[in-house]
């Protein structure tokens, strides 16, 4: 056993001899390249910080990178060097690896180069994550210390080549590099942001050193700054200045390319195509024959909102969902980088990152525009009013390509006031679904965009529900537009009717700058003009409210610049008959409704005793109509339910203000026409008292009132109902409660009785 033991122990001895030994210094040029799928010799993988033993805690050298990594930047797994963003991350921020020496002797000005990718997305097309960005770090250490020479966190496509000088003092001494991941930068690390290291090199620097190229500025729909900066300390900076070269292919230029040479740092470039992408290199001169390697810049697009090549897939719509309404908010700022002067929009475009296999699933758009105050969403229910914009297009959108623009042309240009931000609403209304889509995004801000979407509930953008969610990307956006027209008196063109309902209708024209507006629109073929003041420049649009049904209307416009002109020629247009969405439940075998009284203040009571049913309309038996007096309080609504088992709920609405829309607010807050919402129970009958606005509806129209009474909760008064229970709709008519006088009232009704006693 001794024997056995003395002979484990000189084993051990042995071993620990073999791995203690150090490494010889390496000579110049050094280059190492990780693809052997493994730590090479003599390098050090550590983190003298953490107490993790997992492998995502250190390098790696086998395995693919993911999220926005995803693919390897085009690299096979087992190439490359890699930090791993998974788990841990929390206080990661020392994952380092360490060179072996390296010998400088023999270069009189030593550079160290290498490759790095790191593209902090969900995807390698994906959103941008709200989690802080990874950060790598270069040092170097020549047996005095560490000294950092260089660190990054920015993001890109691809693989990205780095070059740094090293000082004249490393000059024929031995030294390491030590390359650091930085986890944790700002205490939010997650896991998306891997980050990969390859071709490291120590070889004698170029004569010339490239510049670094930084983000283009001052983008306007026809121009733009390309910018860069110096080469990295402590190399020179170039003599000759700089060269760059722009293109709308990307193709880059070769050693033999002639470009446009300055000597600044920036350089602004028109005109530029609105909507066209230029690419764009630059160089460092140093001499006439003595020129850097070209250097790419960030492609860019004039006249667009959002660059990149990040995707989303809930904005502007969710395909997996058979229905979606949803609102985004571009600052003032974004709009006049994209459209200058151009403030007149004519058409939108949205970038398809892919498509659907069903595009007749999510293509059935109406786009609403709007000037808006408002920067974010502050609430999953503070969506902008449908009042504060303009419906600018319905319909079928264009067939769409991945990778290319869907355009939009508006069928109501819409009028930017030249300095408010604008919210684009999108209401998409096919019931089918396809899975997935994927739009052109970029990283806006905490909360500008906002979505709901539902599988079967229909969202109404007049009333819109609790979103389902709110989003700091928002989609690419590219707007088309046009300068106004000198302000004169003649009638302005195009002057159209369009979104015209049973009560209602928008008209606009075609602005001129600085002009206000009169509108006069009467019934036909005779009635008196009715007169709407624009008083308000840059706007081109009024919406008629209070309309009649089935009637025909004319409409004309006229321009004030200092004075009135004349009216444009009429517009006739028909407004159809008042429509309500229908319902009905999916069964009505464990509770229906059985009876519904109305007791109205000073107006007589009404009953009506029923059977089971998914659906009755009980509008069209004039026995059962309503009678509401317009401005009366205290007004009851009392609804008997038969119910075999279980709890239901019970809702009702009444279109107060005869829209054709029931509204799915309380009654008493601003258009709310929800009048009973009361929850789960088996007692009957139920009861709500509720008021009638003084303004409830005049016109000639039939207008409902509808009762559910539903084993679930209804989203709404449209919903669509799959379980059990039964819907009624009533007829409402409002009148008004006549002034008190000492005249007979009439008619006196007499009823004759016969006492057979």
């Amino acid at each position: 056993m001794n024997r056995f033991l003395m002979i484990l122990g000189l084993l051990l001895c042995m071993q620990f001899k073999v791995s203690a030994q150090t490494c010889a210094p390496l000579p110049v040029p050094f280059l190492q390249s990780f693809s052997t799928g493994s730590l090479p010799a003599c390098w050090t993988n550590q983190n003298p910080t953490t107490t993790s033993t997992s492998a995502n805690a250190r390098w790696k050298f086998s395995g693919s990178a993911g999220y926005g990594a995803t693919g390897n930047g085009g690299k096979p797994a087992g190439t490359f060097a890699w930090v791993d963003a998974s788990s841990p991350y929390t206080n990661e921020n020392n994952v380092e690896l360490i060179s072996p020496q390296i010998n400088l002797t023999g270069l009189t000005n030593p550079y160290v180069k290498f490759e790095w990718f790191k593209n902090h997305l969900t995807s390698s097309t994906g959103t941008l994550p709200n989690y802080s960005n990874n950060e790598l770090k270069l040092a170097v250490n020549d047996g005095s210390g560490w000294v950092q020479i260089w660190s990054d966190n920015s993001n890109d496509s691809g693989w990205r080549t780095v070059g740094v000088a090293l000082a004249a003092s490393y000059v024929g001494s031995t030294v390491q590099l030590k390359f650091t991941v930085d986890k944790d930068v700002s205490g939010n690390g997650y896991f998306y942001d891997d980050v990969l290291l390859d071709e490291i090199q120590v070889i004698q620097a170029p004569s010339c050193f490239e510049p670094v190229t930084l983000p283009v500025s001052n983008v306007q729909p026809t121009s733009g700054t390309l910018n860069w900066a110096a080469p990295l300390a402590p190399a020179p900076a170039p003599a000759g200045g700089y060269e760059y070269y722009y293109s709308t292919t990307n193709t880059p230029p070769t050693a033999g390319t002639v470009g446009t040479i300055i000597p600044g740092t920036s350089a602004s470039i028109s005109p530029l195509v609105s909507g066209t992408t230029y690419y764009w290199w630059v160089r460092s001169v140093c001499s006439a024959s003595d020129k850097s390697v070209w250097v790419e810049g960030e492609p860019f697009t004039p006249g667009q909102i959002g660059g990149g090549t990040a995707t989303h897939a809930f904005l502007p719509v969710y395909s997996c969902s058979g229905f979606n309404y949803s609102q985004q908010i571009y600052t003032g700022a974004e709009v006049s980088a994209a459209v200058g002067t151009n403030n007149y929009i004519t058409s939108i475009r949205f970038f398809v990152s892919s498509t659907a296999t069903t595009q007749g699933n999510y293509n059935q758009w109406v786009v609403y525009m709007g000037n808006t105050a408002q920067n974010d969403f502050s609430t999953t229910t503070s969506w902008i009013s449908a009042g504060a914009m303009t419906q600018v297009y319905s319909g079928i959108l264009p067939a769409m390509t991945a990778g290319t623009w869907v355009e939009i042309p508006l069928a109501t240009p819409f009028l930017w006031d030249g300095t408010s931000n604008v919210v684009v609403a999108v209401d998409e209304n096919s019931t089918g679904t396809s899975c997935t889509a994927n739009w052109g995004s970029y990283s806006a801000g905490a909360n500008r965009g906002m979505l709901y979407y539902n599988t079967t509930n229909n969202p109404d953008p007049a009333n819109p529900p609790t979103a389902t969610s709110r989003y700091s990307v928002l989609p690419r956006l590219q707007l088309v537009g046009t300068i106004l027209a000198p302000c004169t008196n003649a009638p302005p063109a195009n002057v159209t009717v369009n979104n015209v309902t049973a009560t209602s209708a928008s008209v606009s024209w075609t602005a001129s700058q600085g002009a206000t507006y009169v509108v006069r629109y009467r019934v036909l073929p005779s009635g008196p003009w009715q007169t709407i003041n624009v008083t308000t420049p840059f706007v081109n649009n009024v919406t008629l409210s209070g309309l009649i049904e089935q009637t025909q209307y004319q409409v004309e416009v006229a321009t004030i610049c200092g004075t009135q002109g004349a009216f444009s020629t009429p517009v006739d247009f028909t407004t159809p008959a008042l429509t309500y969405c229908g319902s009905g439940t999916a069964t009505v075998t464990n509770g229906y409704i059985s009876n519904i009284s109305m007791i109205g203040t000073y107006v007589p009571a009404t009953n009506n005793p029923s059977g089971p049913s998914t659906y009755t309309d009980y509008s069209t038996d004039p026995t059962k109509t309503i009678t509401l007096i317009r401005g009366t309080n205290n007004n009851t609504l009392s609804v008997g339910r038969s119910i075999a088992s279980g709890t239901y709920s019970t809702y009702a609405w009444i279109d107060f203000n005869g829209d054709g829309i029931f509204n799915n607010n309380p009654v008493g807050t601003p258009g709310g026409e929800r009048i009973m919402n009361l929850g789960y129970s088996n007692t009957t009958p139920v009861t709500a008292s509720f008021s009638v606005p003084v303004d409830a509806y005049s016109g000639p129209s039939k207008i409902k009132m509808r009762v559910i009474v539903y084993f679930l909760t209804p989203s709404d008064a449209c919903a669509n109902l799959t379980s059990n229970g039964e819907v009624e709709d009533y007829e409402i008519k409002f009148i008004d409660l006549l002034p008190c006088t000492t005249a007979p009232p009439t008619p006196v009704n007499v009823t004759p009785t016969h006492n057979t006693a």
